[in-house]
């Protein structure tokens, strides 16, 4: 992953320390140094993942939470939860992906946040939770479209 404007650095600075901190977690591994250049930190590399397609995300929605809860217990909130960045690795465990936005838990959101990311002035687990539950509501949205119980998720 590489930008290069300033507040795309940022973020990307942001993501890479956060990633860094929690490399043995169920979350997307930097690989490597940082890519750089004279201005700073623009980009790194990952480790390759694959989507994870509703229906499948469905059937693993506690997985899911759990995945989100140990982030939470390492002191991280993800502030991003989202279904485009749930996604699975090679051996088919759930990757969290995407912290650019992300933070410590009681700690003041960054000002060059965008409004719509920074709702709260301190990084907060209920942005999480409520991002969870909107997964979860369109899993069972789904379901519906299918015909299937919603009782299962």
């Amino acid at each position: 992953m590489s930008h290069g404007g300033d507040a795309k650095r940022l973020f990307i600075s942001n993501e890479f320390e956060v990633l860094k901190t929690l490399d043995s977690l169920p979350v997307v591994r930097v690989q490597g140094e940082p890519i750089s250049d004279e201005h700073g930190l623009f980009g790194f590399r990952m480790q390759e993942l694959y989507r994870i397609n509703v229906a499948e995300l469905a059937e693993r929605l506690d997985e899911l939470e759990e995945t989100i809860t140990t982030v939470h217990r390492a002191g991280i909130v993800i502030n991003d939860v989202s279904i485009s960045n749930v996604m699975r690795d090679a051996e088919d465990n759930i990757r969290l992906i995407d912290f650019g936005f992300a933070g410590r838990i009681g700690c003041e959101i960054p000002v060059y946040f965008p409004p719509w990311k920074s709702r709260q002035s301190l990084f907060s687990i209920e942005t999480d939770m409520k991002d969870f539950e909107e997964i979860l509501d369109t899993c069972k949205k789904r379901a519906l479209q299918f015909k299937t119980s919603p009782n299962q998720f």
